[in-house]
């Protein structure tokens, strides 16, 4: 799942109505627009797949690790299925290596010494009477050769048993188990990569948060990076008002606003809700960065962002608030 971290922007026109509402009250205090914000994620998924399911709809208040969405592909069973016997093979063939031969493997290599054995005596036997025979004039000497070199090869062949039952006897080489170890972990790898792999095609949240957007149906294709829903943030929400220059130097990050929602005009109504000042934007926006006249520099304008004060959800993402700047601070 890849959570892509974003923010919900202001709009020309909010803009536009922000920059106009800022003002200073008959108390003195500085009052401005803006609209609750929240941070957004996006849940998209690593993998594409068919929509199976949406649990969770515009509005719903989800934890983090909560199933969001599932996803389907038809080659999930099939490539788990693979794995797993990849690694069950992997494990027999270290079991059969650490278990050694079995009794009845060594009894069949004594078997094949035993008659290779019978079988080298019987043509050495051969080998010597032809010998004799050859020196008696009986037979020739290509004769003589044959039956010799029959006996060599009966001999190399009791040598070579000899070999193998000592080896089966010695059980396997430690480089053999080693290697089997090797070849098992990376079945077990494998498997665990296809096991990650298809818990992609589950959503899960990644944050606390509420639903702000639900963007497929079940049976939509979803491709890789592609939102399904967007989380917002609402337990941590802010505002960014707009404040002429000469406010600027009167306030400071830290300070503690009012912040509620408009009753009428750009007078705030109802109970405001608590912040303070995080951020102050040293750069004028809306305005050409070079001010030649008294005029234009009274336009300046700066960004300043507000976090409210409330983790219940009250401040919803979208709403209109205006916020009050301290009289302390703040002369008009």
């Amino acid at each position: 799942m890849n959570s892509r971290i974003t923010v919900v922007a202001l709009s020309a026109l909010l803009a536009t109505m922000t920059l106009a509402s800022c003002s200073g009250g008959d108390d003195g205090a500085v009052r401005a627009q803006g609209t609750v914000e929240v941070r957004s994620v996006d849940v998209s998924p690593l993998v594409a797949g068919r929509v199976m399911s949406i649990r969770v709809d515009e509005g719903a208040v989800v934890q983090t690790g909560d199933t969001l969405a599932v996803l389907t592909a038809p080659t999930i069973a099939a490539d788990l299925d693979a794995a797993a016997a990849w690694v069950r093979v992997a494990e027999a063939n270290l079991r059969d290596l650490n278990a050694g031969a079995r009794p009845q493997e060594i009894e069949q290599r004594q078997a094949e010494l035993a008659t290779a054995r019978i079988e080298a005596v019987r043509l050495a036997a051969d080998r010597d009477r032809y010998q004799a025979m050859l020196e008696a004039g009986a037979i020739s000497p290509r004769e003589a050769e044959q039956v010799a070199s029959a006996a060599g090869v009966a001999a190399q062949r009791v040598a070579l048993a000899e070999e193998a039952l000592s080896l089966l006897r010695e059980g396997p080489r430690a480089q053999q188990i080693v290697a089997a170890r090797a070849e098992l972990a990376r079945a077990q790898a494998a498997q665990a990569g296809r096991e990650a792999a298809n818990a992609e095609y589950l959503l899960i949240a990644p944050i606390d948060g509420v639903v702000l957007s639900r963007l497929v149906e079940p049976g939509d294709m979803l491709n890789v990076g592609k939102p399904a829903l967007v989380l917002g943030q609402v337990a941590e929400p802010w505002v960014r008002v707009y404040l002429p220059a000469h406010v600027l130097p009167r306030i400071a990050v830290g300070d503690a606003v009012e912040v509620a929602p408009p009753a009428r005009g750009d007078r705030p109504g109802g109970d405001p809700w608590s912040g303070h000042i995080i951020a102050i934007n040293p750069q004028a926006e809306y305005v050409t960065r070079v001010a030649l006249t008294e005029e234009e520099r009274a336009d300046l304008l700066f960004g300043v962002k507000v976090a409210i004060d409330d983790s219940s959800g009250g401040p919803k993402p979208g709403l209109p608030v205006v916020v009050t700047l301290p009289t302390a601070r703040i002369t008009p």
